[in-house]
């Protein structure tokens, strides 16, 4: 924001947004225009943590219920859990429907209703959902191309999101 004219033409009180070589494209924004953008921006973000957290924690809960109920059908078998410290799944099931599912619908609450710890809440939240994958992973091995593609789309990809959400929350404090 410039208090005095300059060289750049734009009047006091107003600034731009872009390099040197994009000056002459871009307009000029009001610090009231500047705002409004960032607070779309910012809107846009929390709305895609808050799905984020909303689609993980409604696959959590659904996952850890079947864990609980009829872990054959989710296509879990009895045999991967030899020589692991879990008789069954059920462990494993009602942490996946409490820790990672609530946690998660909890989150995508605390991102719509609480701004304020949004940030904490997404980053808490990747870091458990890590622990999981990589406990999940250490515990049953691989076992197959959907395993792949379940730690890569509800663990991997939600966490790189969400632990960007705290990060460059983290960076503006």
């Amino acid at each position: 924001m410039r208090d005095d004219p300059d060289e750049s033409g734009l009047p006091p009180g107003e600034c731009f947004l872009g390099t040197r070589q994009e000056e002459s494209s871009v307009h000029a924004l009001s610090p009231d225009r500047l705002i409004v953008s960032h607070r779309r921006h910012r809107r846009g973000a929390r709305g895609v943590v808050a799905a984020t957290e909303l689609v993980v924690g409604i696959g959590a809960v659904f996952g850890g219920y079947r864990l609980l109920s009829d872990p054959t059908g989710l296509g879990a078998k009895q045999s991967w859990l030899d020589g692991t410290v879990f008789p069954d799944y059920t462990i494993p099931g009602l942490v996946l429907l409490v820790i990672i599912g609530g946690g998660m619908l909890a989150a995508a609450a605390i991102t719509v209703f609480a701004e304020r710890f949004a940030a904490r809440a997404a980053g808490l939240m990747a870091a458990l959902l890590l622990a999981w994958g990589v406990t999940e992973t250490v515990t049953i091995g691989w076992r197959g191309w959907q395993q792949i593609v379940l730690v890569g789309a509800f663990v991997i990809a939600p966490s790189l999101i969400l632990g960007r959400a705290f990060a460059h929350r983290a960076r503006a404090r």
